[in-house]
């Protein structure tokens, strides 16, 4: 895709956050960000890494001809929390914000990822 001159690729289905790469524009040299997986947002499954995912956070920014292109990229890790009870729901929650009951399982799941610090 990144021959065809695709500027941004995201993927998916795996059920775990996998790391991105960046590609190189074939026509322009820009970076093409590509990212393989970005996991689960809301899941019950309860391995270590499928217990979350995360957001591809892309900064776009424009070369010197005024292309636009996908500049910075880095993922923002979130955690899902299962309901407690039949009346409650799954909250998402960022992975440094989750509540403490939940610490060691966000820790569990971010040290699960092969990912670049």
């Amino acid at each position: 895709m990144v021959g065809e001159g695709v500027d941004i690729i995201i993927g998916g289905h795996p059920h775990v956050v996998e790391p991105y790469e960046i590609k190189c524009h074939p026509v322009t040299g820009n970076p093409v960000p590509v990212v393989y997986s970005l996991g689960n947002f809301i899941s019950n499954m309860k391995t270590r890494d499928t217990r979350g995912g995360a957001l591809a956070v892309v900064k776009l920014q424009r070369d010197s001809l005024g292309r636009a292109y996908a500049g910075d990229v880095r993922y923002e890790l979130v955690f899902t929390v299962p309901p407690a009870d039949a009346k409650s729901n799954f909250m998402v929650y960022p992975i440094d914000s989750v509540p403490a009951q939940w610490r060691a399982a966000a820790g569990a799941f971010r040290n699960a990822l092969n990912l670049k610090p």
